[in-house]
């Protein structure tokens, strides 16, 4: 998916706005300010680094910097390319995206297991490093943990700089919630924080779902965010 007007990749057109949620402003950071300030340079065509790789445990916010990214460079002028390593099949999955300037490759470790896929991955990097396109790879493990069986392939993923994730530690989830509200303009008590960790998964990507569909119920029903809207809304939903 690209945001060029004449793509150069037969893929759907991908646009990105300011109404996206996933915006490095909207980034729970943590302990991976290191980590964003890189990316940030690499979506803005700046820094020493032309690859990224970032890997780390399901919901810990690999996908939204990847998106952020995008948006980043996007909004800069830049022409983008976004997908998922699982689609890697053959070359032609690839073709013509070295002529972009950054291309995000998400779930490199569901690359299909085949020599094609990594054959058609393999010239990909080669050919964007040629062409001075920035790569930013997000896996759920580290480059040396893939399984590649493509000696030269392991070796490019490896380029660049390298970054592990830290997930939000369970004990700041109601501070991530508070957060989270704060951006999207909503007062959220320490009541209805305590009642959606205590009535929902505790991991990141649940309670932000949730708080999103609880801030369109806001605004539709002209209601502020309370316990009684959270179990109208949330809990009702869920028995259905």
């Amino acid at each position: 998916m690209t945001s060029d007007p004449s793509p150069v990749h037969p893929q759907i057109p991908f646009s990105f706005d300011n109404t996206t949620a996933s915006t490095f402003d909207l980034f729970w950071a943590g302990d991976n300010g290191v980590a964003i300030e890189a990316v940030e340079a690499l979506a803005a065509g700046e820094g020493q680094d032309a690859q990224i790789f970032l890997s780390g445990s399901a919901g810990c916010g690999k996908t939204h910097l990847l998106m952020a990214a995008c948006q980043r460079a996007s909004a800069t002028g830049f022409r983008i390319a976004y997908l998922s390593a699982a689609d890697i099949q053959v070359a032609a999955s690839l073709e013509g995206l070295e002529q972009v300037d950054l291309v995000c490759l998400d779930n490199m470790d569901q690359l299909p297991r085949q020599p094609e896929s990594e054959e058609a991955l393999f010239h990909f990097i080669n050919r964007a490093r040629e062409h001075h396109a920035r790569l930013l790879i997000a896996s759920r493990v580290s480059p040396v943990q893939l399984r590649i069986q493509l000696p030269d392939l392991a070796t490019r993923l490896a380029w660049g700089a390298s970054f592990k994730l830290a997930p939000v530690p369970e004990e700041a989830l109601g501070e991530l919630l508070v957060w989270r509200a704060g951006h999207l303009g909503l007062t959220l008590g320490s009541d209805e924080v305590n009642y959606l960790l205590n009535r929902f998964p505790r991991d990141p990507v649940s309670l932000l779902n949730a708080l999103g569909t609880l801030d369109q119920a806001s605004m539709q029903l002209q209601r502020r965010i309370t316990t009684a809207l959270i179990r109208e809304v949330l809990v009702r939903s869920e028995s259905h």
